[in-house]
């Protein structure tokens, strides 16, 4: 173990892994996955895209980033999870390329679908790393700047659609991937390699680790919970550029995420995790509330802005609440994800079929405050079992 990180040095040390991690979010996230978002009102406008066809790509990404959190809930070896890492940064960069290559919907479903799968990479394998490599330097492993990083890529996909509107759409993939490009070396190079860890010891001398176990029914509750806010997020995240039309709702939101990312652990530290859970819930509710209804400029940007500052407090708290209860965090925050995964997939394609159907998207966005309402019940039966 190395000794606790003191001097400029080391700190510039930590500012260089954490801007790899960043990056890994920018990429990953930002670009290879979100991008769809502001790039969707175009594929529509310009080719043969359905709303229909749109609301299963939208599904597509996040079965892609399911099935990969699947896969790395049943892989150990650090050398394995490493690899895959890197294989989720050449795809990242890879996806964007093979959205312009042709109109064709089968193509696209297959390229979101890795688009997602890579998402894993820096939204879970990055976030291992970083804090592997923090703990075991005796840093503090409070991730929070990482996450912003998310925040920033939903912004960066947002301000590169709005730099480029006189391109076509295949146009503006290529601009992407050439972004993704261009941040791929900093996330190749500056995430650091998981080490190999001894299994962690109690105060006893034994081999295991004494963590509180949570029942089966408080995981189901809470998971139950987080898979309502995991629709509700997918519903506001793939289409609230198509819903109020502008991208700068969408940097707006991800500016917000990052600024969530940091007030949701200061807020946890203060009035402790289920109340901010609690109270975030609300808050995405009425976000996802307003947008079901016509209203002003400023409105639009407070429901922007109130969707992005919780949607990722919601997911840091969750998956923290997952692994201290565990006996086995890793495992659990996997599991905890795969349920949040669920509502992800579900949200973006019942949305698509009820646009379809009734011409406008209210409905699915008044179902999604619904299911998060039903969640908050579902939450606070689970915390009775705490």
């Amino acid at each position: 173990m190395e000794q606790a990180m003191t001097g400029s040095g080391r700190r510039r040390t930590v500012a260089m892994v954490f801007a790899g991690g960043i990056a890994a979010q920018l990429l990953t996230i930002g670009i290879a996955r979100f991008s769809f978002t502001p790039l969707l009102p175009v594929m529509l406008e310009q080719t043969a895209l359905s709303p229909v066809t749109g609301g299963l790509l939208g599904g597509a990404i996040y079965a892609g980033y399911l099935a990969a959190t699947l896969l790395l809930s049943l892989v150990r070896a650090p050398a394995t999870r490493w690899a895959l890492y890197r294989a989720g940064i050449v795809l990242a960069v890879l996806t964007c390329f093979t959205m312009a290559i042709a109109e064709n919907s089968f193509l696209w479903a297959i390229s979101r679908f890795l688009a997602g799968a890579s998402g894993a990479a820096g939204m879970l394998l990055a976030s291992e790393f970083l804090l592997g490599w923090l703990t075991a330097r005796g840093g503090s492993r409070d991730l929070a700047p990482h996450f912003a990083g998310l925040g920033l890529g939903i912004s960066l996909s947002g301000v590169v659609a709005l730099m480029i509107p006189e391109l076509r759409w295949d146009g503006q993939w290529l601009a992407f991937g050439a972004l993704a490009l261009v941040l791929a070396p900093a996330c190749w190079l500056l995430v650091p390699a998981p080490a190999p860890r001894p299994a962690p010891t109690r105060a006893d001398g034994t081999g295991q680790p004494k963590r509180p176990a949570s029942s089966a029914a408080w995981f189901w509750l809470f998971g139950l919970a987080y898979l309502t806010a995991g629709w509700g997020y997918a519903v506001g995240a793939t289409f609230y550029v198509s819903i109020l039309g502008s991208n700068m709702f969408w940097i707006l939101l991800g500016l917000a995420c990052s600024a969530g990312a940091i007030a949701g652990s200061a807020f946890a530290r203060r009035f402790g995790a289920h109340l901010t859970l609690t109270g975030c819930y609300v808050v995405q509710i009425v976000a996802l509330a307003m947008l079901a209804v016509p209203m002003a400029e400023s409105l639009a940007l407070l429901s922007a802005a109130l969707f992005g500052g919780t949607f990722i407090a919601i997911v840091s708290l969750s998956l923290a609440e997952a692994g201290i209860r565990a006996a086995e965090p890793g495992r659990a925050m996997a599991r905890m994800t795969l349920m949040y995964g669920i509502g992800q997939v579900g949200g973006p394609l019942v949305t698509g079929a009820l646009r379809s159907v009734t011409g406008s998207y209210t409905l699915p966005l008044l179902l999604a405050a619904l299911l998060m309402a039903l969640g908050i019940v579902v939450l606070f039966l689970s915390r009775r079992l705490s």
